[in-house]
């Protein structure tokens, strides 16, 4: 009796192993040090040390965003997400913290904007956020404590609009890129 496609197939994936086990190994994954090619989206603002850590420890890439933190808060987060995983993990930033309203955004305004939301974070049983004035934030002072912790991976968004980006840099295997960003950090400050 013939075999069917699926049987066919099948048997090919049991037969090389070295097809099978291999999915997962690729680029990006030997360049982060990752088991899986799984980034987990930093999700600014709603971040957290253990879903960060967790992702990492279960083999993918877990993403911190720590766009809106002081650099102080910054060494905080880095020393708890190491305190829970010796795996490389990413902390994200956004280059241009400001828009138009940033400095004009007010309590009236947040409470407007987090009206569609509160029922959902009811439901989930998450807490609801808390108003907090606009706090002025360096990208250079924020990307220097990730310099000098030497996190294993750094993204950052860019601009606002039409202009925005994403990018990666990893220090496996980005030294060249890490020293010039160091060293556009440094100029900023007149180092």
């Amino acid at each position: 009796m013939p075999d069917s496609s699926a049987s066919t197939l099948a048997k090919t994936f049991i037969t090389r192993d070295d097809h099978a086990a291999s999915w997962n190994q690729n680029r990006l994954t030997a360049k982060l040090g990752i088991e899986y090619p799984i980034v987990q989206g930093p999700l600014g603002g709603l971040s957290s040390q253990r879903l960060t850590a967790a992702v990492s420890n279960f083999g993918g890439l877990g993403s911190f965003g720590a766009h809106g933190l002081q650099p102080d808060a910054i060494k905080d987060v880095i020393a708890e997400i190491r305190f829970l995983t010796s795996k490389p993990f990413a902390m994200n930033l956004w280059v241009s913290m400001e828009d138009e309203g940033a400095r004009t955004a007010d309590e009236n305004g947040f409470n407007r904007s987090l009206a569609p939301l509160v029922a959902d974070l009811a439901a989930l049983g998450a807490p609801r956020p808390t108003y907090k004035p606009y706090s002025p934030k360096r990208f250079e002072d924020q990307a220097r404590v990730l310099l000098d912790a030497s996190v294993p991976a750094f993204s950052f968004i860019f601009g606002i609009g039409r202009t925005r980006g994403q990018a990666v840099a990893s220090p496996y295997g980005y030294r060249q890129k890490r020293e010039n960003l160091q060293r556009r950090v440094d100029e900023v400050h007149g180092i």
